[in-house]
């Protein structure tokens, strides 16, 4: 959907033109109105959004958004994304103001969105846990909340952007059967935390996809280390000192850099996800095998405009599963 702002730079005129001219006002010109509508039905503006984008114009929407972004290069790409939609349609009267936590303690999440709560937002976007504490918490809110990234437990929840976490496991599962040809693998896996849906997820998927491959594999351990690179690099050294047998390791979230200072020069598969630079640098060097990465500022910025899309036209939007991408060395070398 075209906005009144993109209609004045397409037709080279000033908003109140174009307003003037969706409205049937008096006082512009006929070759001018005449390029305001061409540009309108070029650009796909639907004259009949224009009172209800008028009216939420005039009763501008503050959007809240709490992540676990503090420290985390991937998050920082959620935020951008959120960030650009919100100026895009600044024009409408949406703003945006975030709370940024670091990895997944219960406390400073109920903390960080009570935060939201009190600068009066009128909707809410997070990536939290499926913690019933915290869900109770927005279960008693009046106002819509959407989830970005992973999704939540929360039957009042209006929509979800993010990947198809299940797939994204199995995904990985196939591309290491494939290049396993047959030989067994002892595999650790390291996700961020149990409490949330899509590092739970991406786990389950991994293993029904190793299952339904009909893989040959043990798991010698699943280690949660919070999405921190600290905590990863000392959770990993202390496992592979108890298995050296570990030859495979999964890297279902964050923690890359942590768990390959504990990984060192170790002749070992390691696979990843997302598509940050410290992860293209493993690529290059040969040091991770492959990454699927997850478009953090595609589903940043598709979450923000469906909150914006359901304040005009008051319809709930349809939730949104982000694609995914595979990525090897030869992807990233000339980036």
């Amino acid at each position: 959907m075209a906005t009144i702002k993109e209609l004045a730079q397409a037709s080279g005129v000033s908003r109140g033109t174009v307003d003037r001219v969706l409205h049937d006002r008096p006082g512009v010109a006929p070759e001018i109105r005449k390029r305001v509508l061409e540009a309108a039905m070029e650009l796909g503006y639907e004259p009949n959004l224009a009172g209800r984008m008028l009216a939420v114009r005039k009763n501008p929407h503050l959007i809240g958004v709490m992540l676990p972004s503090d420290g985390s290069p991937f998050f920082a790409e959620v935020v951008r994304g959120i960030s650009s939609a919100t100026e895009k349609y600044s024009d409408l009267g949406f703003s945006v103001c975030f709370e940024a936590v670091r990895g997944f303690n219960v406390q400073e999440h109920l903390d960080a969105i009570g935060r939201l709560v009190e600068r009066g937002v009128d909707a809410l976007v997070v990536m939290t846990m499926d913690d019933e504490r915290i869900l109770s918490y927005l279960s008693s809110m009046d106002i819509p909340i959407a989830a970005v990234n992973s999704d939540i437990s929360l039957e009042k929840r209006l929509f979800y952007v993010g990947p198809d976490y299940r797939k994204k496991g199995a995904m990985n599962a196939g591309l290491l059967s494939l290049v396993s040809n047959g030989r067994k693998r002892n595999i650790l896996i390291v996700r961020g935390t149990s409490c949330v849906k899509g590092h739970s997820d991406i786990v389950n998927g991994f293993v029904e996809g190793l299952d339904r491959r009909g893989m040959d594999y043990t798991i010698t351990g699943e280690l949660a280390c919070q999405d921190d690179d600290a905590v990863a690099y000392h959770m990993v050294a202390e496992h592979l000192a108890r298995h050296p047998e570990t030859d495979t390791i999964f890297i279902s979230t964050a923690g890359v850099a942590g768990v390959m200072r504990a990984v060192g020069d170790k002749d070992m598969l390691v696979f990843v996800s997302d598509d940050v630079d410290p992860i293209r640098s493993l690529l290059k060097s040969g040091r991770v095998a492959w990454t699927i990465c997850q478009h953090p500022y595609e589903q940043g910025y598709q979450c923000a405009r469906k909150i914006q899309q359901y304040f005009i036209d008051n319809k709930r939007p349809e939730s949104q599963i982000i694609g995914y991408e595979v990525k090897i060395r030869e992807s990233v070398e000339e980036e």
